[in-house]
């Protein structure tokens, strides 16, 4: 192509980053050069108290806090040199910044500090972080891309005035300014993520090291679905829909790709790597039992490998979970969140009662599923009398090999 384009794509503290791979493969396919920059890797670091003045989530872990992301592992000043030195080098015409509200700062200095030595790439931003506050990222950014992104960089690569294309918003004298967003991708036609090796980077430990030096190949991250047919007040999965209507767009709440894609993109992920181990990324997987079941089927046959998914009580029966079991599933997540039935019933959209969880949790175990709890803390709408109880509730709960305590970060 004489018009190829160099696009570096940056993510923050997140190695996997699926989203950054599936932009990749769509330009990479229309014959433009992707680069991933994986800047500071999403590690944990057991802490001896907890912090009062955090910006990421802390967590409790069986008696143990920790933190993530800058509040443990900041960036230092020579990795920043690092990041903006490899981009200087490749010299892309286009810098995309994958972001969630939480590296806002993070993303500014890094924008800031490239326009000074790349004044003339076009700098844009995508994500849950720019969707949601989109005035506040194109603050240091040029365009940021409201919802799904793998039309939008196809037009970006290929249109010069980027005003035209759809779901990009800038401001103009101020104002936010956005095109339409565009009818959502047809999963099964999308190109599978880019989990090739070159042009990828970790920025981390003072140093730049290829992908393939410091990422686990024996694992496979996918996603059979997109959005999440429930409705927790706090998570941002099950609200696409209502952050597309509020840009008079539409979304479908819950997308399932066909059973053949998904074990398609397996069998290549096999081929290239050594994979020993699945990872299925979906908010809820197995909500669909028609597809659940003549999947399994084709995955015993085709894949044969152990596996992790995330389970929800709502969705999920115990012929499910004894197929599941079958299949090679052994570990997952309950998620309590709340131990007050009222505070999850009503402020967090969760209706799941106290005995429906103590109950799912000991069919869990009876099948030989190994659990982890998930509570969040740290909520305002809890009181010492709602704790005390909650002490209660838990005492019910069959034990796990794990509970996290996350704390909520407004």
């Amino acid at each position: 192509m004489t018009n190829k384009k160099k696009v570096v794509f940056i993510s923050f503290y997140d190695r996997i980053c699926v989203s950054t791979r599936a932009l990749s493969s769509v330009i990479k396919k229309a014959g433009h050069r992707p680069f991933l920059l994986y800047f500071k890797d999403d590690r944990v670091v057991v802490k001896d108290t907890l912090s009062t003045d955090n910006k990421y989530y802390q967590i409790i872990s069986n008696n143990l806090f920790t933190g993530c992301g800058e509040d443990v592992n900041p960036p230092t000043e020579l990795e920043f040199k690092l990041l903006v030195n490899k981009i200087v080098e490749i010299n892309p015409d286009i810098v995309c910044v994958s972001a969630r509200s939480i590296a806002k700062e993070l993303s500014k200095k890094v924008v800031t500090s490239l326009r000074s030595v790349l004044p003339n790439a076009i700098y844009v931003g995508g994500g849950y972080g720019p969707t949601i506050e989109p005035e506040k990222f194109l603050e240091f950014l040029d365009f940021v891309c409201l919802g799904e992104g793998e039309q939008a960089i196809l037009d970006i690569v290929t249109t010069d005035d980027l005003k035209k294309v759809d779901n990009l918003a800038w401001l103009e004298n101020g104002k936010l300014q956005h095109n339409k967003l565009a009818k959502v991708s047809v999963l099964d036609e999308l190109p599978y993520p880019d989990w090739e090796f070159e042009d990828k980077f970790m920025i981390e430990d003072d140093k730049i090291s290829p992908i393939k030096d410091v990422y686990d190949t024996k694992t496979y991250d996918i996603y059979a679905s997109r959005g999440c047919p429930s409705n927790c007040t706090y998570c941002i999965a099950c609200h696409w829909d209502k952050m597309y209507s509020k840009y008079n767009g539409f979304i479908p709440k819950i997308r399932l790709k066909t059973v053949n894609s998904v074990i398609n993109e397996l069998l290549v992920a096999k081929k290239k790597h050594d994979l020993k181990y699945v990872r299925f990324m979906d908010s809820i997987f197995g909500f669909n039992k028609k597809w659940l079941f003549e999947f399994l089927d084709r995955y015993d046959k085709e894949i044969g490998l152990k596996f992790f998914c995330y389970l929800d009580e709502r969705f999920i029966d115990e012929e499910r979970i004894k197929r599941l079991k079958d299949s090679g599933f052994s570990t997952t997540t309950v998620g309590i969140q709340s131990t007050t039935e009222e505070i999850r019933f009503n402020i967090m959209g969760r209706n799941v009662s106290d005995d429906g969880l103590v109950k799912y949790a000991e069919t869990l175990i009876n099948n030989g599923i190994k659990i982890k709890y998930d509570l969040i803390g740290w909520n305002p709408f809890e009181t010492n009398e709602t704790l005390r109880r909650g002490v209660d509730f838990l005492k019910r709960l069959p034990k796990g090999k794990l509970t996290v305590v996350f704390q909520l970060k407004m």
